[in-house]
């Protein structure tokens, strides 16, 4: 996950990119729509840039969860 501020209703609040093509978390990363870092092509990476999910295995930017437990609010 980003780093993101929230609104008064706890949603994250995400920045656009100068070209505003892509969106970004508080430190400059890029971010799909759900605050989970990514890489250039929409993968799913953790903090040191390491690919943890594909971006074809996405379902509308989520990762899909294998167990009930996996299910949080950010």
């Amino acid at each position: 996950m980003g780093e993101f501020e929230k609104d008064i209703n706890g949603n994250i609040q995400l920045h656009h990119t100068n070209s505003g093509q892509q969106l970004m978390d508080n430190l400059g990363r890029l971010c799909n729509e759900k605050g989970y870092l990514t890489d250039r092509d929409g993968n799913i990476i953790d903090k040191n840039g390491r690919q943890l999910w594909k971006v074809t295995d996405l379902k509308n930017g989520e990762f899909i969860k294998i167990f009930p437990f996996l299910k949080f609010n950010i």
